[in-house]
């Protein structure tokens, strides 16, 4: 028992640290990088929200937020189609954007999500 309690200790410890530099890693490679994120820009809260995240992403990682101000998400839908279409799989004028479930599934019918929660 305390070998295996001395094992899974150990093990923890080692996907700690592996996660751990894979983010410093990250964190290294975003810096002085632009974050062009779509996002439905006709309500002031979210704006402002947003407006505050990229002040927090540019003082602790150095990280511009662009929100790119859509009126319909949809559109930003159909040009990630197009992008895929044409073969573009990395590169592409969209880096994030907030989706709805209309666009989410419409997103995952066709492949555009990326993680764990899109399976």
């Amino acid at each position: 028992m305390t070998r295996l309690i001395t094992l899974l200790s150990s093990l923890l410890v080692s996907i700690s640290s592996y996660a751990s530099d894979t983010w410093q890693h990250t964190v290294e490679q975003a810096k002085g990088q632009t974050v062009y994120f779509h996002a439905w820009g006709g309500s002031q809260e979210i704006n402002r929200y947003l407006q505050w995240a990229n002040s927090q992403l540019q003082s602790q990682y150095g990280v511009t937020l662009q929100h790119v101000k859509v009126t319909d998400i949809a559109e930003t839908t159909t040009r990630l189609i197009a992008e895929k279409a044409a073969g573009k799989n990395s590169g592409g004028s969209v880096d994030m954007v907030w989706i709805n479930g209309e666009n989410f599934k419409s997103m995952k019918d066709n492949q555009l999500l990326f993680g764990p929660f899109t399976t």
